[in-house]
């Protein structure tokens, strides 16, 4: 029975073959997004079953739902605008629960466009996160999901293992984020075989804290193995890229609330770097987010609204950043506490 368990095991990995994404991409959640892709020591919706792991034992309700919406618009002048109306698709829907104070449990379905190279490439990503509490300041949490994406010309797989350290205390907070997508190809060639495996590996780091009445939140990404690879044939396949500065993702990001009606105003600014068939380029975005809380007198579940904005056009039409990309990006969330 063991050994079966193990065969399958091993065949459900080796079905995903293909190549790792690039994990930058996969910013989720408007408010992520609105405070520059970060905040990931302090965000506690089922998007952390993605992000940090850790945080799903931070939310206090018994089952949270969630629900995401999401669109673009790539506008060659800001008078496009005008014109245009965003069109919205399903983005990520998400389910935590607590099973006790300590143990916390979530499943996350996101979905992402990468629209940078050609061809188009859309990503679909689940995750299972598993959480706990292991001391008052101290939470641990690991997900474990296949990704899968597919354009015009082909499909690929990957599993993606994220996993998080969380210290929460009364007025500060930090995590450490470790996340890798795993991907194995091989060729049976007699002639040339090749066995080739890529795990680039994603650390980052995560810290919220308040400077008067204000939450300042700052994330550091690196991409410490940026393209890490076993080629059997002698080849590499990856190019890695040039610098210290190009692997390195930085985020800053700021958030006020009010306690008493729940409602929250966040931005930040996000240095990323974007991968291209032909080159490796810095973008800088610009960001903004908003809460809104709705409770219903008489019900047990509080309705959160999340909307953000995502503006990677500005800075190229002031000419501060020639090389961003013309697009404003939208996104919007529902979440039901139970």
């Amino acid at each position: 029975m063991g050994m079966r368990f193990l065969a399958s095991l091993v065949l459900f990995f080796f079905s995903f073959v293909g190549y790792s994404i690039q994990l930058e991409y996969l910013d989720i959640g408007p408010k992520s997004l609105g405070l520059g892709g970060g905040g990931k020591s302090l965000i506690k919706d089922p998007t952390s079953v993605f992000l940090n792991p850790a945080n799903m034992c931070l939310e206090k309700s018994s089952i949270s739902l969630y629900y995401e919406a999401s669109s673009y618009l790539t506008i060659g002048s800001v008078w496009d605008l005008a014109g245009e109306k965003f069109v919205f698709d399903p983005a990520n829907f998400g389910l935590t629960f607590k099973s006790s104070y300590y143990t916390s449990f979530g499943v996350l379905l996101a979905n992402y466009l990468e629209d940078y190279d050609f061809p188009q490439t859309k990503y679909k990503v689940l995750s299972f996160g598993f959480s706990l509490k292991a001391l008052p300041f101290l939470l641990g949490g690991i997900s474990l999901g296949p990704v899968v994406g597919f354009n015009d010309r082909e499909t690929s797989s990957s599993l993606i293992l994220s996993s998080g350290v969380t210290f929460k205390f009364d007025n500060f907070s930090s995590s450490f984020v470790f996340r890798t997508p795993t991907s194995l190809a091989w060729n049976l060639n007699p002639y040339y075989p090749e066995l080739r495996i890529t795990v680039p590996p994603f650390l980052g780091f995560s810290s919220s804290f308040f400077v008067g009445g204000i939450v300042i939140v700052f994330d550091a990404d690196y991409l410490f193995l940026s393209s890490f690879s076993f080629d059997y044939g002698g080849r590499n396949l990856f190019l890695p890229r040039e610098n210290f500065f190009d692997s390195l993702l930085l985020k800053l990001g700021f958030l006020w609330y009010d306690d008493v009606s729940g409602f929250r105003i966040f931005g930040g600014v996000a240095k990323k770097q974007i991968d291209s068939l032909s080159l490796s380029i810095p973008q800088i975005h610009l960001t903004a987010g908003t809460t809104f809380f709705v409770r219903i007198p008489g019900m047990m579940y509080d309705l959160e609204f999340n909307f953000s904005l995502d503006d990677q056009y500005l800075l190229q039409a002031l000419g501060i950043w020639p090389m961003n990309v013309r697009k404003i990006s939208l996104s919007v969330s529902v979440e039901m506490r139970l």
